[in-house]
């Protein structure tokens, strides 16, 4: 109905397309799992944690794969929330592995994903 279906035959037949496809889906399964996981098992801390540790995680995959750099005000946010997490992690006693695997899972599907998008979001040329 939108016309998009040239975009959706061409990813269906790039072998490129259809394995970073797969990827991104293992890594949010993955992700799904364990946050299911920990709520089950009442680690809703830990699973609430990684969902707060992911941005910093994003940070860091951003500046290292992808050469993005912050500014000295988002270098500031950065120190404050990571204080912030070692400040909870402190406090739960413990590492709390599954905010550790929902951070690892989200970030690299949010990297895959994106990566998925530059291949096929069409190009304009001004």
């Amino acid at each position: 109905m939108l016309g998009r279906t040239r975009n959706l035959r061409a990813a269906l037949t790039n072998p490129k397309t259809l394995a970073m496809g797969a990827l991104t889906a293992t890594f949010v399964s993955i992700n799904w799992d364990i946050y299911v996981w920990a709520i089950s098992v009442e680690q809703t801390v830990d699973a609430a944690l990684g969902y707060f540790i992911n941005p910093l995680f994003s940070i860091l995959l951003g500046a290292a794969l992808l050469g993005e750099r912050s500014t000295e005000i988002q270098w500031v946010a950065i120190g404050l929330a990571s204080l912030a997490v070692l400040i909870l992690v402190f406090f739960v006693g413990r590492l709390p592995w599954a905010a550790f695997g929902l951070t690892l899972s989200w970030g690299f599907y949010a990297f895959a994903k994106k990566t998925v998008a530059d291949w096929t979001e069409p190009r304009v040329h001004a």
